[in-house]
């Protein structure tokens, strides 16, 4: 793009190669913090110091008809030309801010009072001047309740540490005295619940265990390195669950009260 808004033109010894090769060094330099000096730059590449001048023009130009963030300045003090915010990252625009809440507040999966945090976290992505119009967008977002509880969040945490250390572990349930020994997997959401993926030692199964159903849990002091045919079938199902096929999950899920098994699958 920075090609396009050089003018061809500088002369006729000139050609318009070695013109586009100065801008783009020059381009290149400022981008990696370097500051540029007119009278060090215009000697190496034996340029006149006006032409050096319609560089600077053409790479401010090019910033500003990108709408880049970064700003091309005169640094008084170093008396050289530097970029100003190249330590700021990429902003979203309202649209993609907007887009992004209505995705992560739907689902359904974020505590009510954790969906305003939400919303300051994707204001801060935006420039300053358009938070204050933003926030009262995305503010008029309507809340939805969430299928998580405080205690199901700290039972998220501590589930999501077993699974780095690969600990095995016993779960036990609300309102029943059974408890299962397990691998834990991994974390998903789906259909508005929260459910645990987990290799069952018992059965030799990779099982759903929705997170409301489980009261605690307590971890074994030995880790349990899953085999390739048991994180493959976990895979899979955790594929199957988020592709949204019932029927290849739906006899997987853990229910307290017994169920008839189904040998055939």
């Amino acid at each position: 793009m920075l090609l396009c808004i050089i003018k061809a033109g500088e002369g006729v010894a000139i050609s318009k190669q070695a013109k586009a090769t100065r801008v783009l060094t020059l381009y290149q330099r400022l981008m990696n913090g370097e500051t540029v000096y007119k009278s060090t730059f215009c000697m190496e590449f034996e340029v006149e110091p006006r032409t050096f001048d319609r560089y600077i023009e053409n790479i401010r130009m090019f910033l500003s008809e990108s709408f880049s963030w970064l700003e091309l300045i005169y640094d008084k003090k170093s008396k050289g030309y530097r970029l100003k915010n190249l330590t700021l990252k990429p902003e979203m625009g309202l649209g993609g801010c907007f887009i992004l809440a209505k995705l992560l507040l739907s689902s359904r999966t974020l505590r009510t009072d954790d969906q305003a945090a939400l919303v300051e976290i994707l204001l801060s992505q935006l420039r300053p001047e358009m938070r204050d119009r933003a926030r009262s967008v995305l503010l008029h977002t309507p809340e939805l309740p969430s299928c998580l509880t405080k205690a199901s969040v700290k039972l998220v945490e501590d589930l999501l540490y077993s699974i780095d250390c690969s600990h095995r572990i016993t779960l036990y349930f609300n309102g029943t005295q059974r408890s299962i020994e397990c691998v834990p997997y991994s974390v998903e959401f789906h259909g508005q619940a929260a459910y645990l993926v987990a290799w069952d030692l018992a059965s030799g199964r990779a099982i759903l265990y929705p997170l409301d159903d489980i009261q605690s849990y307590v971890t074994a002091r030995e880790p349990y390195l899953l085999s390739f045919r048991e994180r493959e079938t976990l895979q899979l199902l955790v594929a199957n669950l988020c592709n949204q096929e019932p029927d290849h999950y739906q006899t997987y899920i853990y229910r307290k009260e017994e169920q008839p098994k189904n040998d055939d699958i």
